[in-house]
């Protein structure tokens, strides 16, 4: 579900929306696959007025992604995509092959005229011991790219090779590593670089920047969270809301998970946190 708010009304406190529309369901029950879950893992504006959500489908060993498109004038999301399988450039190896879920991160970039949604794909390639646990691309990110007018078909869709962009999915490079669940993406203008955000171990909070979204990424600095005593035992799930900076966007605003153990179990608590960009 979607329910909307101007940021004057997300920072009243306490909380307080002076209109407060109906929700909006995001899917229809039939928009996702037979056998997947779906969850929102990345939102963006399309630049027409409405918001697009980026899901990730998950089934037995198949990956996958939907995408939804919402106006806050709409009493329902469009599907533009059920949450299914991806089926970007030749990604046509078998119903169970290994596939990256393009899916977080999601960022719009205007290139030779193009409007283009960039879309990473996280998770580890299977047997791959450089990606594995300990490895030097441990939890690593690929980079795809979509004419943002093509997305429900997905036609156009290219992945970062390291030097390219081709069609081939087996190609995709590893854009960015030791990245751990979400992954947020956004051109900051006070840093004049793209900068990337994700959560780190242990209770920390990684911030990147890099020229371009296909990087080379660097680090700029971390942030620490409150700690986790239960789950798994750190912070987890950072991103930013760039719709919260100030207006020179040098101070910015990341919501993040944590897991404290309360006496009934594990808690899962959503904390804000403030960053000054220096």
């Amino acid at each position: 579900m979607a329910s909307w708010a101007q940021p004057a009304e997300l920072w009243a406190s306490p909380p307080s929306y002076a209109e407060r529309g109906p929700f909006v369901p995001l899917f229809d029950a039939d928009a996702v696959t037979i056998g997947f879950a779906a969850n929102v893992a990345s939102a963006l504006d399309d630049g027409d007025g409405a918001l697009l959500f980026f899901t990730a489908a998950k089934g037995f060993l198949v990956r996958g992604m939907g995408i939804a498109r919402v106006r806050a004038d709409m009493l329902r999301a469009e599907t533009w995509r059920p949450a299914a399988p991806w089926t970007g450039p030749d990604s046509d190896a078998g119903a169970n092959a290994w596939q990256p879920n393009f899916i977080s991160g999601a960022v719009r970039v205007r290139e030779d005229g193009v409007d283009y949604v960039y879309l990473y794909g996280c998770g580890a390639k299977p047997d791959e011991p450089e990606e594995s646990a300990g490895g030097a691309h441990e939890s690593p990110c690929r980079l795809a790219r979509v004419p943002r007018r093509e997305l429900p078909s997905l036609d156009g869709a290219r992945v970062w090779s390291g030097t390219a962009w081709v069609s081939d999915l087996s190609a995709a490079a590893v854009v960015l590593d030791h990245v751990t669940a979400v992954l947020s993406v956004s051109y900051n203008h006070y840093l004049q670089k793209y900068l990337a955000l994700h959560s780190a171990p242990i209770d920390s909070i990684q911030l990147r920047w890099a020229d371009r979204p296909q990087g080379p990424w660097h680090a700029l600095g971390t942030a620490t969270t409150l700690p986790s005593s239960g789950g798994f035992g750190t912070s987890f799930g950072a991103v930013e809301h760039p719709a919260l900076r100030s207006d020179c966007e040098d101070v910015l605003y990341l919501s993040y998970t944590r897991t404290p153990r309360a006496d009934a179990g594990v808690s899962y608590v959503t904390h804000f946190m403030r960053v000054e960009l220096r």
